[in-house]
């Protein structure tokens, strides 16, 4: 079987799956006490499959055709007297947030750019900020995908002329530092040489992108959110800086706090005051010098004019 073919038919089984959650108060559930239940409910004759997923307490049906799944997950079943949950069969779904992303550009296209690095979105609105009441160009989504290690941390767009990067950040992921490009601390916290976050990933992410803590937000309570610049000035601004120049802007959740504002190593501000009081002691040797020579050929033309 070829890949399309066999890609083909997962698809067509995972449309016709349902997963069946047992209460654990039942003990030890056997495979027959399953069909006995389907048989009940749907007859085994609409049923291609049934197998255990997980635990005891989860198993999976393959219907023969969607409506008959369709018409189990809605029934009120009973497994050794005890009430049985059927859902759906599908991956796990994440909270996503997606930011500097212009309110007029549409969600719908925001989600067919995710579809592009195989993030499904089942659900996409505006945030609304919960001090003004106001909404944001802040994305609120709720996505399926792989994996959360899956999910790039900037998306490139480009819409109608209007170009930009995307920071994505998933609730619980631990935010990524833009100096080291490790995960779980931010970049206030580094102890990594000082260099931008796209010479450390290697183009994965623009310089500009900075730590974010999703989790920290919630607990303020959704403060406000700091004004972000549109998609033309961001783009003017990336031309008039030099290639090696660090982008030193932040969120709204850095803002606050000044995690997201680049700051030098207390070892780099001792050595470079060092360098400074070296240079100034230099300058005043010289001068010192200077001062010495003019005074002693003034002294010795006076002494040859006078004798």
């Amino acid at each position: 079987m070829g890949r399309e073919a066999a890609m083909a038919l997962y698809g067509e089984r995972r449309r016709r799956t349902a997963l069946v959650h047992l209460d654990r108060a039942g003990g030890m559930y056997r495979r027959s006490d399953a069909l006995s239940m389907l048989e009940t409910t749907v007859s085994l004759r609409k049923v291609e499959a049934v197998g255990q997923l997980q635990n005891n307490c989860t198993c999976e049906v393959v219907f023969r055709d969607e409506e008959t799944k369709e018409h189990a997950i809605t029934q009120v079943v009973c497994v050794k007297q005890h009430r049985a949950i059927f859902a759906d069969f599908h991956r796990q779904t994440q909270r996503l947030r997606v930011v500097r992303v212009p309110t007029c550009v549409p969600n719908e296209f925001l989600s067919a750019k995710l579809k592009e690095v195989d993030v499904t979105v089942k659900h996409i609105a505006h945030e609304i900020n919960a001090a003004d009441g106001l909404m944001s160009n802040v994305r609120i989504a709720t996505i399926e995908c792989k994996s959360v290690d899956a999910v790039p941390d900037t998306l490139r767009w480009s819409f109608d002329g209007l170009t930009g990067v995307a920071l994505l950040f998933i609730k619980g992921r631990p935010p990524r530092c833009h100096r080291c490009g490790a995960r779980g601390h931010k970049v206030a916290e580094c102890t990594s040489p000082r260099r931008t976050y796209a010479s450390t990933m290697r183009g994965d992410m623009d310089g500009d992108g900075e730590d974010y803590d999703d989790d920290n937000e919630e607990e303020r309570g959704r403060a406000p959110e700091a004004s972000q610049p549109t998609a033309e000035s961001t783009a003017n601004n990336q031309d008039q800086r030099p290639a090696d120049q660090p982008t030193e802007t932040a969120t709204a959740d850095s803002v606050g706090d000044g995690a997201g504002v680049t700051s030098e190593r207390p070892e780099a501000a001792a050595t470079a005051a060092a360098i400074d009081v070296k240079k100034t002691f230099l300058r005043f040797l010289f001068r010192a010098r200077f001062l010495t020579f003019f005074y002693f050929a003034n002294v010795f033309f006076i002494f040859k004019n006078v004798h």
